[in-house]
C-alpha cells in the first residue's frame, strides 16, 4: 500500500473522515498539520514517523481548524496535544 493511500485509509477507518473531508482540505490544514507533526513528534533512533502518526496529526489539525476558526491566521509553532478539545 502506498504511503498516502495508507494515511487516507487510517483517516477513514480510525477517525471517520469522508470524501468531503478530503475535498475540503486547504493550505490552512496543511500548515496546521505540519505544526502538529513537527511540534508533537520526532524522529527517534533514526525511525521515521509511522502512517498512524501522520493520520493522527491530520485529524488533530482538522479538529483544531473546525473548532477554532481563529487558528486559521498566523499561529506560533506551539502544540498542546488535543488542546481545548471539547
Amino acid at each position: 500500500m502506498e504511503f498516502i493511500t495508507a494515511v487516507k485509509f487510517e483517516l477513514r477507518n480510525l477517525y471517520g473522515w469522508t470524501d468531503a473531508d478530503f475535498l475540503e482540505s486547504t493550505w490552512n490544514l496543511q500548515e496546521e498539520y505540519h505544526r502538529v507533526l513537527d511540534a508533537a513528534t520526532g524522529k527517534h533512533f533514526g525511525v521515521e514517523k509511522k502512517v498512524a502518526t501522520h493520520a493522527w496529526a491530520y485529524n488533530v489539525a482538522k479538529r483544531r481548524l473546525s473548532q477554532h476558526p481563529e487558528l486559521r491566521t498566523d499561529r506560533p509553532a506551539r502544540v498542546l496535544l488535543y488542546d481545548e478539545f471539547e
